[in-house]
């Protein structure tokens, strides 16, 4: 007999990394740098974005990516931090695991001359098999 209405009844909450980040965070170098986001093993990415508040203001062009050590741009691809605007996350169904239970914020800028940039990275996730509660 399966245990489906079991499982089904045991609910996740969505939990959430909400995170302003900001120029100073990022290496001063004209070189991509990388920020490690780490996840707990089995979480999915069920939503999120990136919404440069305050744009980054090098000479030349300036990008973020997020991904994972599998795939560096999975979750967003290079966007502009040259501009203020939201930009939603990929959502792809892969779950983290070991090898990938850390996300990477890559930024990519043309030159080391900014003074000043910030952005707020969220990303919602759950966690397969961690309940939250039980639905009646």
């Amino acid at each position: 007999m399966s245990n489906f209405k079991n499982r089904v009844q045991n609910r996740q909450n969505v939990m959430a990394l909400a995170i302003t980040i900001t120029l100073a965070d990022f290496l001063e170098a004209a070189t991509p740098n990388t920020l490690e986001i780490p996840l707990p093993q089995d979480a999915e990415v069920v939503g999120g974005d990136v919404n440069v508040d305050t744009v980054f203001d090098t000479t030349g062009t300036d990008t973020i990516k997020l991904g994972d050590s599998a795939d560096d741009d999975e979750y967003l691809s290079a966007v502009s931090l040259k501009s203020a605007a939201r930009t939603a996350l990929t959502l792809t169904g892969i779950k983290t695991d070991k090898d990938t239970r850390k996300l990477l914020l890559v930024r990519t800028p043309a030159d080391a001359d900014a003074t000043e940039g910030e952005l707020r990275l969220t990303i919602l996730y759950v966690v397969d098999g961690k309940g939250g509660f039980i639905q009646d």
